[in-house]
């Protein structure tokens, strides 16, 4: 029993409804919509269905407000005792401001203020001498971001060539 349509024009196999105004459509506006009658034994399943869905959602809802407080408090604790500069550090300055968005909001943490976080914390790296100036500079003042070891220009070639040239004596 799926209640909803797989090809254009298929009619329930239970209540053969079509469009009515006592009957309910599923996937309305679509080219796969279905008719159902209000006693359709389809109709009644995907509408039990939908109901525990939505009392699941609720019930999960209710129990992550009452614990997230709690375990963002023991998160903040854990932060405040991990040593300072080291590579850890960053990560957990990064997961520490992601929780503290999601806390206060009420809703998801939208994709563009997880992309600042992560951004401030992670710099992409600079494609041009000029690109991403402003994340090079706030990355440039904090004191406990590790950077990574260039390699000396023997090994990384001139010119940003990718073959190692023997060096003349």
């Amino acid at each position: 029993m799926k209640g909803f349509a797989e090809t254009p024009g298929e009619l329930c196999p239970d209540c053969e409804a079509g469009p009515g105004r006592e009957n309910a459509c599923v996937g309305a506006g679509t080219p796969y919509e279905m008719w159902h009658t209000p006693d359709c034994p389809q109709w009644t399943i995907m509408q039990i269905g939908w109901e525990a869905g939505s009392r699941q959602s609720k019930e999960q809802d209710a129990w992550a407000r009452d614990l997230f407080p709690a375990a963002h408090e023991c998160l903040k604790q854990a932060a405040a005792a991990l040593p300072s500069h080291t590579p850890a550090q960053l990560f957990d300055d990064a997961l520490t401001e992601l929780v503290q968005a999601q806390a206060d909001t009420t809703g998801f943490v939208v994709l563009h203020r997880w992309a600042e976080i992560l951004e401030r914390h992670f710099p992409p790296p600079t494609a041009g001498p000029r690109a991403h100036h402003r994340v090079s500079a706030a990355r440039r003042s904090r004191p406990n971001v590790v950077r990574p070891r260039r390699r000396p220009r023997s090994e990384a070639g001139a010119g940003g060539s990718a073959r190692v040239r023997p060096r003349r004596r």
